[in-house]
């Protein structure tokens, strides 16, 4: 088979004089085809940026959506830690208050034992010293009806 040629070694009606001077010189053709396949490549590379651009682009965005996803996770994992926190610290709040109060009835219980333990504690001893003191005198009295013995 013969070697396909291009449209542009055809001259056509449509073509100018321009191009015939370029298929008679054979130097301005090599050129030309250098430059359409300088021109090729940069769009091939400018499509391949492109491409590669709108990759970048769907991946950015996939990012912040995830990034916002968790952003979101994290707030509400947080907010819920929180509730419990605050749901724990009044229970155990509720918990010592309710310790306090039975503290305090304890303590007045036992102050109030104390001081009973104290007054009858006074009232004994009163007793007991007025029992010593009648005594005493009984003593002093009985002496005194007895003479005292010389040594």
């Amino acid at each position: 088979m013969a070697p396909r040629q291009s449209k542009k070694s055809h001259p056509t009606a449509a073509h100018s004089e321009e191009e015939d001077e370029n298929q008679e010189d054979p130097q301005s053709s090599q050129d030309h085809s250098v430059v359409d396949l300088v021109k090729q490549a940069q769009q091939v590379l400018a499509s391949g940026q492109k491409r590669r651009d709108s990759r970048r682009k769907v991946i950015e965005v996939e990012h912040e959506q995830r990034v916002c996803e968790v952003k979101a996770k994290i707030e509400s994992l947080i907010q819920d830690r929180n509730t419990r926190v605050a749901k724990l610290e009044k229970e155990a709040l509720d918990r010592l208050e309710a310790l306090n109060a039975k503290r305090e009835s304890l303590e007045k219980s036992i102050l109030a034992s104390i001081n009973r333990i104290e007054s009858q504690t006074n009232t004994m001893a009163i007793e007991m010293n007025a029992m010593l003191h009648g005594r005493l005198e009984d003593l002093e009295e009985s002496s005194s009806q007895f003479p005292e013995v010389p040594e």
